[in-house]
């Protein structure tokens, strides 16, 4: 990898984690259209900087996360939790664990690539 390219690829790393940041604040906010926008945009740098499976597994760690956070905010009005609610939350824990076990087991993985064995 040439010095360029690995400029390149910290400067879209840099840029998505400000996206990352944006999709928290916006999560806290309530904003929808920045939330899709930004998780749009960061999609992309993902799969530009990183390896696919990588990029896989940080998208199901981030959406849900944002996700989760933001029907957090919304439970606190003590408004009754629907099925679909409920089923929501399920689906968004199932697909952050998901997405945590695939980062772990990739580095597990790229761990023992590196030591050979």
């Amino acid at each position: 990898m040439t010095t360029n390219e690995l400029q390149q690829i910290v400067l879209i790393e840099a840029a998505t984690l400000l996206l990352v940041c944006v999709i928290i604040l916006s999560a806290f906010k309530r904003w929808k259209v920045t939330l899709c926008v930004a998780s749009g945009l960061a999609t992309i740098g993902f799969f530009t900087a990183w390896s696919s499976i990588m990029a896989l597994g940080s998208l199901l760690v981030y959406g849900p996360a944002s996700l989760l956070l933001w029907l957090q905010l919304d439970s606190k009005d003590d408004k009754p939790v629907g099925n679909f609610n409920k089923f929501i939350h399920i689906l968004a824990w199932s697909l952050l664990a998901i997405g945590v076990a695939i980062l772990i087991l990739n580095n597990i993985r790229n761990i023992f690539i590196y030591l050979s064995y």
